[in-house]
């Protein structure tokens, strides 16, 4: 009796991680579903982004501290949009963050780019409506780290958004939702 017993929960548990699994999978496919279904603007504001870059030759610095992983993940996703990225670690990055003026919308890392600061995991379409408009703000942030953005999640546009910060780093509003 005990030998079923053990078999059986083993089993059960088998059970409960298939299921898991397959939740999970009907989720991430969801996700990409999602994603797109939204694609249109996202890749086309990509394919501008990736024309400008190329006639202008974009490159910015993406400060972070050394041990993070998204960080890593969110220069990866600028180069994959055409921004060149020189990435610098910090062991301590809050005296940048507040030299730069974006402590009051923290994230985990700060890029500077053409005159401005992207505070977080901001999406390349925000990013390209700030270099398109060219308003005169410090730069645009995503404080935290959300799920749904890039480095961070499946990124579901739309959905994220997006601050401006004015000339002494603090929040001035909603930028866009992007």
């Amino acid at each position: 009796m005990l030998k079923l017993h053990s078999w059986t929960a083993l089993l059960g548990r088998t059970v409960l991680l298939s299921s898991s699994l397959v939740a999970f999978a009907s989720f991430a496919q969801s996700a990409t579903d999602i994603q797109a279904s939204s694609l249109s603007p996202s890749a086309s504001t990509a394919a501008t982004l990736n024309a400008n870059a190329a006639q202008s030759s974009l490159s910015g610095t993406l400060h972070k501290e050394p041990w993070c992983g998204c960080c890593t993940a969110y220069a990866d996703y600028l180069e994959e949009h055409g921004i060149h990225v020189e990435r610098v670690d910090h062991n301590d990055i809050t005296p940048l963050k507040q030299r730069l003026g974006t402590d009051q919308a923290e994230s985990c890392h700060t890029v500077e780019l053409n005159g401005y600061v992207i505070e977080g995991h901001v999406p390349i379409a925000a990013i390209q409506k700030l270099l398109d408009e060219k308003p005169e703000i410090k730069g645009i942030a995503v404080p935290g780290m959300p799920f749904n953005s890039p480095g961070m999640g499946p990124e579901i546009p739309g959905t994220l958004p997006v601050l401006s910060l004015d000339e002494q780093g603090k929040v001035m509003g909603e930028f866009g939702r992007f």
